[in-house]
């Protein structure tokens, strides 16, 4: 199902983010991390500070307040009370089962998964237009994800980890992928890689034992790449290879922070054609990886 923007042509800043619409009559102000959630995960009257690092570990930005102040503000009334608000009412029915994990994102529903997804992504667009001076989502993806209520913008992919350490909330905002390459010209292939990497984005968010991973990828030409058994694809419309495993000897993870750092930037893209499994290879020490110097957000621990 397709939905229609109103054609008038606002000020840029004085529309919804998501539909177009003005924000002149009905303008609201979006939790960006849902009441019912915070109150569920206790954690509605904790700070948190949420820092901007460049690879290098430079911190170039931080915001610290309430969580339940955390806001984005170019939303609109229609939008808020409409479509996101009938994404909270099916996700509040199975979210709690799944954070505490109760339950697991492979007995859901197709339908269910596919509003989960698209609920977490629209958490994910907010984070990252809330929060970032130039944000690495594109405003085209935010108005796909209004106009397209059945499915998620071209290219995204979006999958869930069941973790084996719990915190109320956490988060990265990265653009860290791991990218398998084939034969061929190796230095147009990096050239290649870096125009890609700078349009793409990654998105970790944790609540509970729940993590949930929202990527984008732009060349269509590639598949994505994933660890077998720990990344479960709810959304993607384009080829996916579980083509790496965990070594029997891979290293322990120190704490929830770690396993959400890692589970997140190993998923990545490989060649169109399906790779094969690489037994024993630890998806903790990957050596084909590129790092041009990008923005990640890191969420921090609740204060009491």
């Amino acid at each position: 199902m397709r939905r229609t923007a109103n054609a008038k042509k606002l000020p840029a800043g004085k529309v919804c983010s998501f539909c177009g619409g003005s924000l002149f009559e009905c303008r609201e102000k979006e939790h960006i991390i849902p009441n019912w959630l915070l109150k569920f995960q206790g954690i509605d009257k904790s700070i948190n500070s949420f820092v901007a690092y460049e690879l290098d570990g430079v911190p170039t930005a931080q915001r610290t307040q309430s969580m339940s102040e955390f806001l984005f503000g170019r939303v609109c009334g229609a939008c808020n009370g409409g479509w996101m608000n009938d994404m909270e009412g099916i996700v509040g029915k199975f979210l709690p089962s799944l954070i505490s994990g109760g339950s697991q994102v492979q007995n859901l529903s197709d339908d269910d998964r596919l509003v989960l997804a698209r609920w977490v992504t629209k958490i994910a667009y907010c984070l990252d237009h809330a929060l970032l001076e130039q944000p690495l989502v594109p405003d085209r993806h935010l108005h796909k994800l209004w106009r397209d209520a059945d499915r998620l913008p071209d290219g995204l992919l979006v999958v869930a980890v069941s973790s084996p350490f719990t915190i109320e909330f956490d988060y990265f905002h990265m653009r860290n992928w791991f990218n398998r390459t084939s034969g061929g010209d190796l230095e147009a292939k990096l050239a290649r890689l870096k125009r890609d990497h700078k349009r793409s984005y990654k998105v970790g968010i944790q609540f509970g034992r729940l993590i949930l991973i929202v990527g984008f990828w732009p060349n269509a030409y590639e598949r994505y790449s994933l660890v077998r058994n720990i990344h479960q694809p709810l959304w993607r419309d384009r080829g996916v290879d579980f083509d790496r495993v965990v070594a029997e000897d891979a290293e322990p993870f120190a704490d929830h922070h770690d396993y959400l750092f890692s589970v997140t930037k190993e998923v990545g893209t490989c060649p169109s054609e399906p790779n094969r499994i690489l037994p024993g290879e630890n998806f903790k020490r990957i050596t084909i990886q590129h790092q041009p110097t990008a923005r990640g957000m890191r969420g921090g621990k609740p204060i009491a």
